[in-house]
């Protein structure tokens, strides 16, 4: 049996969908602070170690933006034929 997929790792990972995302940095952003709020909830030691992994792919810096903070942020996939 394989493991579930992890949106954070695909969306975020320089080889998943990172280089395709026309809003990587907002994106980005956002998928961190959700993740922070969840450790500050629950103190899960496995979304620490989640944390630390997709904080050092690093492939651009977090934007903070008022939308960052929202419950919904866009996924923009840059394709051949547009966005």
């Amino acid at each position: 049996m394989t493991e579930p997929i992890n949106g954070l790792r695909l969306s975020l990972h320089p080889a998943g969908l990172a280089p395709r995302l026309a809003n990587l940095a907002e994106w980005r952003s956002h998928l961190l602070h959700r993740l922070s709020r969840q450790i500050e909830l629950t103190a899960d030691p496995e979304l620490l170690a989640l944390q630390r992994e997709v904080v050092a792919y690093a492939t651009v810096p977090a934007v903070h933006s008022p939308q960052s903070y929202e419950v919904f942020v866009p996924l923009r996939i840059q394709t051949r034929v547009g966005l």
